[in-house]
């Protein structure tokens, strides 16, 4: 992916819901699909959770002890659900699902079950977690702060969790990093500090972060890495096969979504002539090539110039070479009649969502240059809007494939988003403002998190906690969990990208706003 790790992070310049299917093939290793060891009863019924299956190899001792093939103690007959004289299984196991925060631990018994994973001791369970105060920066850059500080949702949504007993029956301790969006040291180099921070200084369980440093650095600790969105691609979750995200897309999907979207709602016309501007990183140039120009081809269109990529900010002071960039893309875009353009948006470097958009909006509206735009979830189209930061007039005609759900304005015409709107009240009673859409979005994203490790939890019932036995479990999963975050979601054994709904909508010249013209719809 290149030496600009960028993905979605919570240090950004501009962090509004950037959110990121049965497509593109398997996202999963191979080795993983084929080692479950939970069965298939924890995903009977309405999520009840089940007794684990022994590891091939495994028995019962006589000390009632569940030992590996290699001698190796898993735990006690009780907790994988066998009675420890027979070692046959017995009438109980496991405890209630628990899938939208609902009260008790979910394993049984209110105990906490073996554990053989970083980060986790007897009555507790670590998360590294980073957040920024970008909102000067945010100001500098954009003209509003839309602070996004993630620790105040975190807390919430944690103390929350831990009244309730706590996550796999231990009490939940974050550990917080700052990755300062105002910093002259590149973004990389903060993140490395972070890793140390959470596998040198500390042990953590789960990295809740994305980008290939943060992967990388979970996947050597042996720990989980995760967040609701990321700037990824199809191999990635190959490469890092305990990373997953609980509502992204990877960008090869992006791609290929989005073209049929959009030609869903008559965007192309008869003679369109279409530019692209992504971000100049292997990952965007990836999602072009093998996303968006092959759906592209299949509607019988072509780009009519070449793309133009913009360079990532790694620091603050990088912004004038990302602007230069955009700059220049307009010019030649505006010069050449282009007419349609496609705007390949997302975590970037410093930025953390709609930087490109946003840049490049401005600076087309400044020039007096008015295309058609074909914009997707990453483009936070609608988000943007209504906090003043794209040009109205730039939005005229724009067309949009969405997969964010916000708030209520992105439940109009389908029901509400009953979760969601649980996060929000959860973070009002607690005194979290969920005045802007960077606050909201950390909300969205802390919730989710926690209640899908509750979900977890629920179904891995009192088999051992590691992070293999985590990642099986999740495979399980389908499209029981409800995002509060998106559309709708599956996870299984080959799609850990698990979002897997979108909806359509178009601006209005007459409101300035945009409307929805589809119901939300499987991708």
């Amino acid at each position: 992916m290149g030496s600009l790790r960028m993905n979605t992070r919570l240090v950004a310049l501009l962090t509004i819901s950037a959110l990121t299917a049965m497509a593109c093939g398997s996202t999963v290793p191979a080795s993983q699909q084929q080692t479950a060891e939970i069965s298939e009863d924890a995903l009977g019924g309405d999520l009840t959770a089940g007794t684990p299956e022994l590891p091939p190899g495994a028995r019962v001792n006589k000390k009632g002890e569940v030992v590996s093939a290699d001698g190796e103690v898993l735990g006690t007959a009780e907790e994988f659900g066998l009675d420890p004289e027979t070692g046959t299984r017995t009438a109980s196991g496991g405890g209630a699902a628990n899938s939208s925060g609902g009260s008790g631990n979910g394993n049984g018994n209110g105990g906490a079950s073996a554990a053989n994973a970083p980060g986790v001791t007897s009555t507790k369970i670590y998360f590294g977690i980073p957040y920024s105060e970008a909102g000067p920066a945010n100001r500098s850059a954009f003209g509003t702060a839309l602070d996004n500080d993630a620790r105040r949702p975190y807390n919430a949504m944690i103390e929350h969790v831990n009244k309730q007993g706590g996550l796999f029956g231990r009490q939940i301790e974050p550990i917080y990093y700052e990755l300062d969006a105002s910093s002259s040291q590149p973004i990389d180099q903060q993140e490395q500090a972070a890793c140390a921070h959470w596998t040198e200084d500390n042990s953590v369980f789960g990295i809740l972060s994305t980008g290939k440093i943060l992967q990388e650095c979970a996947e050597r600790a042996g720990a989980i890495s995760t967040f609701p969105t990321g700037a990824s691609l199809p191999e990635d979750f190959h490469e890092y096969p305990h990373y997953f995200e609980t509502s992204g897309i990877n960008l090869i999907r992006v791609g290929n979504v989005t073209v049929e979207g959009l030609h869903r709602q008559s965007y192309f016309g008869k003679a369109p002539k279409v530019g692209i501007v992504a971000w100049d990183l292997p990952e965007y140039r990836a999602a072009l090539e093998r996303g968006y120009v092959p759906g592209l081809k299949s509607k019988g269109v072509t780009m009519a110039t070449e793309p133009a990529y913009v360079s990532a900010p790694q620091s603050f002071g990088d912004l004038a070479a990302t602007s230069s960039d955009i700059n220049s893309a307009v010019l030649r875009f505006q010069t050449q009649g282009i007419t349609h353009v496609f705007l390949l948006d997302g975590a970037a470097g410093l930025c953390g969502g709609a930087c490109l958009t946003t840049l490049f909006t401005r600076r087309a509206d400044s020039q007096e240059y008015f295309p058609r735009y074909g914009f997707n979830g990453n483009n936070q189209a609608k988000t943007g809007q209504q906090a003043g930061l794209y040009p109205a007039r730039q939005l005229r005609g724009s067309v949009v494939v969405e997969w964010a759900d916000a708030d209520k304005s992105y439940d109009e015409g389908y029901k509400v988003n009953q979760a969601r709107e649980r996060c929000y009240a959860l973070m009002r009673d607690a005194g979290v403002p969920m005045d802007n859409a960077n606050r909201q979005a950390y909300a969205r994203f802390a919730c989710e998190q926690f209640w899908f490790f509750q979900l977890i939890e629920s179904i891995l019932g009192r088999a051992p906690l590691s992070s293999d036995n985590f990642m099986v479990t999740l495979n399980k999963v389908g499209s029981k969990f409800p995002s509060p975050n998106a559309y709708g979601v599956h996870f299984s054994s080959t799609q850990h990208d698990a979002l897997a709904a979108a909806r359509n909508m178009k601006f209005v010249n007459s409101c300035s706003c945009y409307k929805w013209t589809s119901d939300p719809y499987r991708v």
